[in-house]
Parts: structure tokens; sequence; C-alpha cells
């Protein structure tokens, strides 16, 4: 499926923090409390990275968000959610195959419950660093192989 990704602007706060707040609920139930404080931390990270998101856009409309960042030695793919109906489409692997071609070194966080995305995450090569009690640190580095055919002799 065809997409384009675009600039974030102010305009799109609201609709990136209802993004990222369904990317959470789609794994976790909340009570009202937890909700609140979660629309808040997620209004607050929105302000700060707005500049940095990305809109996803398939079929005219928005489908999603993408966000990454410098990292240590890498970068850190913080956010990458798409609509129900715009899974399972290659969308999202294909945005993390042109990020991983463009940065060797590459870190997320993956709800373990996410098996999917585990599944796709270890697919492309990302290795569980460390383990929470909900989520996975995964790590990618771009292996250098030795090309047949290059000039170093």
């Amino acid at each position: 499926m065809k997409y384009q990704l675009i600039e974030a602007t102010i305009n799109d706060i609201d609709l990136l923090v209802n993004y990222q707040s369904k990317n959470v609920l789609d794994w976790f139930s909340l009570d009202t409390t937890d909700k609140k404080q979660l629309l808040h931390d997620l209004l607050e990270k929105t302000k700060q990275y707005q500049s940095q998101f990305r809109i996803i856009m398939a079929n005219g409309e928005k489908v999603g968000c993408l966000l990454y960042y410098p990292y240590q030695d890498g970068i850190f793919i913080d956010e990458i959610y798409l609509l129900p109906n715009y899974r399972n489409c290659g969308i999202g692997s294909h945005i993390l195959n042109t990020i991983l071609i463009q940065h060797p070194i590459a870190y997320l966080y993956v709800y373990q419950v996410n098996k999917k995305a585990i599944q796709l995450y270890q697919s492309l090569g990302f290795m569980t660093l460390e383990t929470t009690n909900t989520r996975l640190f995964m790590r990618y580095e771009k292996h250098q192989s030795n090309s047949i055919g290059s000039n170093n002799y």
C-alpha cells in the first residue's frame, strides 16, 4: 500500500496524542486516573517532539504517526502507530526498513504482549537488551559483511 510521511504541525498535536494513547490502550486497560496521567504525559511529550513527528498518510487520510530521534550511538524509534485498518499492509515494515537503511543503529521499546511487533523486530535483526514488567528494550545494529567485488585488497 502506498503511503507518505508528512511533517506534523501544531494542529496535529491532539491527533498525535490520540494515536499514542490508542497505542497504549490497544494493549492495556487503565483506570480513569491512569488515563488522565497518560494523556498528560503524552501531551507533554508531543509538545516537546512535535517538530520531529511525522504523520503517516494513506488513501488521502492520516492513518498513523512516526517519531524517531538521535539516541546514544544511533536513533530511538519512539513511536510507530497505525490505525487498525492499516496494519498488516506493509506500511510499518516499509517505514522500519527505510529507517534501518539510513541508520545503522536503532533502539526501541515494544510491549511484551505485542507478539506480532516483536516477531517483526526480531526478523529485522533487533535483539532484546532488557526486559521490564511490560516491555522489551531492543537494539538493532546493521552488520557489515565483506562485499564481493569491493576494491579493498
